[in-house]
C-alpha cells in the first residue's frame, strides 16, 4: 500500500513539474517573441526615417547581417534587399504584410 502511494506522489510530482515547465516555456516564448518583434518594429522605424532622409543610399550603408531587409514600392515590386538579388524577385503585392500595410499604417506575417 505505500509502495503505491509513494508511486503515485511521485507520479503527481513528475506531472506537475512538466506542466510547470511547459508553462514557462510559454510564457518566455511569448514574452520573447514580443520583445523580438518590437525591435524589429523599431529597426523599420529607423531604416524608413534614414531612407526618407538620406534616400535609397541610406540601404546599401547598413552592415546588417542578421536581418533581412527588403524595400517594397506601393504596386509590390521589390526596390531593394539584403539577401536576394531583385531582379530575380517576384511581385510581393499578394504577400499577407503587403496587403495589411496597404490598408493600414504596417504589416507582419510569419513565414
Amino acid at each position: 500500500m505505500k509502495k503505491k502511494i509513494f508511486k503515485n506522489t511521485i507520479l503527481i510530482i513528475l506531472l506537475l513539474v512538466v506542466l510547470c515547465g511547459a508553462s514557462i516555456i510559454g510564457v518566455l516564448y511569448n514574452y520573447f517573441n514580443k520583445q523580438y518583434i518590437t525591435s524589429l518594429n523599431q529597426a523599420a522605424g529607423y531604416i524608413a526615417e534614414g531612407v526618407d532622409l538620406s534616400g535609397m543610399d541610406f540601404l546599401s550603408q547598413l552592415d546588417e547581417k542578421e536581418k533581412r531587409i527588403t524595400w517594397v514600392a506601393a504596386d509590390g515590386m521589390v526596390l531593394y534587399d539584403n539577401k536576394a538579388d531583385i531582379h530575380t524577385m517576384e511581385n510581393h503585392k499578394n504577400r499577407t504584410e503587403i496587403k495589411q500595410a496597404m490598408t493600414s499604417s504596417a504589416g507582419t506575417s510569419v513565414r
